[in-house]
């Protein structure tokens, strides 16, 4: 123990570092583990969900509906205390799906919202449509034959310049690039 104290001191002092930490080692480590030999560094946790996998799998599988945080509380029903993060990472690593679709299928999919979209159209009346539904709305617009009378030949403006009809071109009118 002596000889520890020493290093400590001497790295206190300005002393290589190394010494004082492996002495701390050979004193310490006996104590602690019954051996000299070094620990094993950064060690992977322990997997705590492993053993309820089935059970996971299974809740999912019957609750579609069963969110992350009350897969959670099950758990913790079951006596497994783990965070949020923790049940999130678990999911992802077995490749459970947890993500919450709001239609089964396409097909049922398409047909809920052409349902939607007739119920829109035809149903409801819109406020900034007089209160007239769409369809209704639709049906009593008519394009103004006016306006496409007075723009027939189309909605630009004149040329400002006008070519006169009978220009003759001759070398001296002409316009010659460099």
């Amino acid at each position: 123990m002596e000889l520890v104290v020493r290093f400590v001191v001497e790295a206190l002092d300005g002393g290589p570092l190394d010494r004082a930490v492996h002495a701390l080692d050979l004193a310490v480590g006996p104590r602690a583990t019954g051996s000299v030999a070094p620990g094993e560094l950064g060690a992977r946790r322990k997997r705590i969900l492993e053993p309820h996998r089935a059970f996971i799998a299974e809740r999912l599988q019957e609750t579609p509906h069963l969110t992350l945080h009350g897969l959670k509380e099950e758990l913790a029903s079951r006596g497994v205390q783990v965070s949020h993060n923790a049940v999130w990472v678990f999911l992802r690593r077995e490749g459970l799906r947890f993500k919450k679709t709001l239609f089964g299928s396409l097909a049922y999919a398409r047909a809920v919202l052409d349902k939607w979209r007739q119920d829109y159209n035809t149903e409801r009346p819109h406020s900034k449509l007089g209160w007239q539904t769409p369809a209704a709305y639709a049906a009593t617009f008519r394009p103004r034959g006016d306006l496409a009378l007075r723009c027939a030949k189309g909605s630009a403006p004149d040329p400002l310049a006008s070519i006169p009809p009978t220009a003759n071109s001759t070398r001296s009118n002409e316009l010659t690039t460099g």
